[in-house]
């Protein structure tokens, strides 16, 4: 009797998966930027990988799925088994193409992990155009319509760049000459090459030719001084009502694991509010703000409607 008793627990242990009671990960987690390497999207996670896997036994491994201004990536991660090897990082491309209809899905079809760090843009000209602040160039865009050309992509955050700053212009309304354009870079290098006048580009983006002087600096987007360029003033203390973050956001497919998400939220937490890696973020001009996925989602929800509004009032959609 004892010797069968003893056979069938051994016959039940060989039943049960290899994985059961395993930690999680037990295999390298991939982790989507929907955008080409190099670029702030792709900098920031690699920063933000580099501690959170010091918090976890297998490592995430950025994968860069490029292609739809973020659209092909965000698919892709949206569309993978939710059993927390695929994970996708994004700042609000999708709260703008939602808003703007250029997808039909949202943050909403995704798990928030939680927002892990913050950036912002920055207003930069033309060192040649006879402005030296944002309110100046407001008031030269209003007296001469459609004679500074203005880079940016549509539906993309660099057309949302100039919505923002030209709903929170109190003048007339303001009229760009519109120059089309595909990336943060490739704004900085048209205004230095005298093709384009003024834009709104990331701040790690621009920072290296802010210093260099090869653009003038008008104003950032955030809602105080960046801590990295203390002498350069928001839009608000310039009497332009403009507020538009970067929210850099960990994300899983929709019903991921709650003890996955648990564990990689507090891996990010961990990680990512240490001095360590506090320095590392400012070097690309990003500041830690670990939230809870209610705040995030709160916050990506905030972005969102107030992208939507942008919508109805400048492009006519509903």
């Amino acid at each position: 009797m004892k010797k069968f008793l003893l056979l069938a627990l051994l016959l039940c242990a060989f039943a049960m998966p290899a994985h059961a009671g395993a930690a999680y990960p037990e295999k390298p987690v991939q982790l989507v930027v929907a955008f080409p390497p190099g670029g702030g999207s792709d900098l920031s996670a690699r920063v933000a990988v580099e501690f959170i896997n010091r918090q976890i036994p297998q490592p995430l491994v950025v994968t860069n799925i490029s292609g739809g201004t973020g659209s092909v990536g965000a698919k892709h991660a949206m569309r993978a088994k939710p059993d927390g090897y695929t994970l996708y990082w994004e700042h609000p491309t999708l709260a703008v193409q939602s808003a703007t209809g250029v997808i039909d899905f949202s943050h909403r079809d995704f798990d928030i992990v939680g927002v892990a760090m913050r950036s912002t843009f920055i207003l930069v000209a033309n060192k040649r155009l006879p402005v030296k602040n944002a309110t100046e160039l407001m008031q030269y865009m209003q007296d001469n319509p459609g004679k500074v050309r203005w880079p940016m992509s549509f539906g993309a955050m660099s057309h949302y760049g100039f919505l923002y700053v030209a709903d929170g212009w109190k003048g007339a309304p303001l009229v760009p000459g519109i120059v089309a354009n595909a990336g943060d870079k490739d704004r900085v290098v048209a205004l230095i090459g005298d093709h384009a006048d003024a834009s709104c580009v990331s701040l790690s983006a621009a920072a290296p030719y802010i210093a260099s002087g090869d653009v003038q600096p008008l104003g950032v987007l955030s809602r105080e001084r960046m801590p990295m360029l203390p002498d350069i003033p928001t839009l608000r203390e310039q009497g332009i009502d403009a507020v538009y973050e970067q929210i850099f956001t960990l994300f899983a497919p929709k019903g991921t694991p709650q003890g996955i998400k648990d564990q990689l939220h507090k891996a990010m937490q961990d990680g990512l509010n240490t001095p360590e890696a506090q320095k590392a973020m400012a070097a690309l001009y990003c500041m830690p703000e670990v939230l809870s996925p209610e705040e995030s989602l709160k916050l990506w929800n905030a972005q969102e409607e107030r992208n939507r509004e942008l919508a109805r009032n400048y492009l006519n959609k509903k």
